[in-house]
């Protein structure tokens, strides 16, 4: 079995052999499709709460910034997106994710991470964020260690000069899993409160005074 995980974990969402295919196919879908529903349900029978919005920037974009435990409340709070692009981990089990991010309406996603070709895919982002889409980033992803800002988001906001919004997700009822990042899954008919933070701008001079902002925030 160990065996058989080894020789399917060097695979990415973009390479998955062709004999593979059907099942990798049916998976993604299988399973993407029952997050999206998931996101769906929560986002019709939970009471959504918003704080703060009033601080957004009313006339640029914005990175939104949430703990990696938090993402499936964000996409059960955000499930219509416009001119975002995103950087996701490439790894193939992730393609479910890949599918509920489409399905939100995240028409342009990245492929990479720390040691995947992490690089190409933040350069790939600071030009699109130049050229006025939105994105969101979990910073303490995608291995942790859980709720601490890794420097690559302030270095991305640097390089743009777009601001970081942190996002705060209160929860009145959730299954947390065990998981490294304390996954936590909203419950229906329960309350999200979603706060928005301070848009944080990073440069050289504040960095890592903006760094310390964001992490308080979120």
């Amino acid at each position: 079995m160990g065996a058989v995980i080894a020789a399917v974990s060097k695979y990415r969402v973009d390479n998955v052999p062709l004999l593979l295919q059907p099942l990798f196919v049916l998976y993604g879908y299988g399973v993407g499709l029952v997050q999206f529903a998931y996101s769906c349900l929560i986002h019709w029978t939970c009471r959504i709460r918003y704080e703060g919005q009033d601080a957004l920037p009313a006339d640029r974009n914005c990175i939104y910034a949430v703990w990696h435990g938090d993402l499936q409340g964000y996409f059960c709070v955000f499930l219509r997106h416009r001119q975002h692009t995103w950087i996701m981990h490439p790894s193939w089990h992730l393609k479910p994710v890949q599918i509920c991010m489409r399905l939100c309406g995240i028409d342009r996603i990245i492929l990479g991470s720390s040691g995947h070709g992490g690089r190409e895919a933040a350069e790939r982002l600071i030009r699109e964020l130049r050229e006025g889409r939105w994105s969101g980033i979990a910073p303490d992803g995608p291995a942790g260690p859980p709720r601490v800002a890794k420097r690559g988001v302030g270095h991305i906001a640097a390089q743009t000069g777009v601001p970081i919004v942190p996002l705060r997700f209160t929860l009145s009822r959730a299954l947390q899993l065990p998981t490294w990042d304390c996954k936590r899954l909203p419950l229906p008919f329960s309350t999200i409160t979603v706060r928005f933070g301070r848009p944080i701008g990073v440069d050289a001079g504040n960095f890592d005074a903006a760094m310390s902002e964001l992490n308080d925030a979120l």
